[in-house]
């Protein structure tokens, strides 16, 4: 489950820093501040392209440090998958909050 939150994130990272991803698309950062106009969606997802692109990142990364963690390191041993998915939100919280402000921004000029 991790992996494949870790995917969507780079995939809507990746799509959202080359300006492609599609507005009111089904997936995506969704409040009403970036929902208001095409404008706000797409300068909120530029925005948080970065983060979503290192959530991404660093979920797979802890789910491959998890899959082969040394005994002495029973945190990610017993607990990798709860581990990946709070890192992988905790930087979705910040890619919110990221996009949150430029919509704003766009949206009160």
């Amino acid at each position: 489950m991790p992996l494949l939150l870790a995917g969507t994130l780079l995939s809507i990272g990746l799509l959202s820093a080359l300006r492609r991803f599609p507005y009111g698309h089904w997936s995506g950062l969704r409040t009403r501040a970036i929902l208001s106009s095409p404008a706000a969606w797409q300068a909120a997802h530029v925005a948080a392209a970065p983060w979503l692109l290192a959530g991404g990142a660093a979920g797979a990364a802890v789910c491959i440090l998890a899959s082969r963690a040394p005994r002495w390191l029973s945190l990610l041993d017993r607990h990798g998958t709860a581990v990946a998915m709070g890192v992988e939100a905790l930087f979705v919280v910040l890619a919110t909050v990221v996009a949150e402000l430029a919509a704003y921004r766009v949206k009160n000029g």
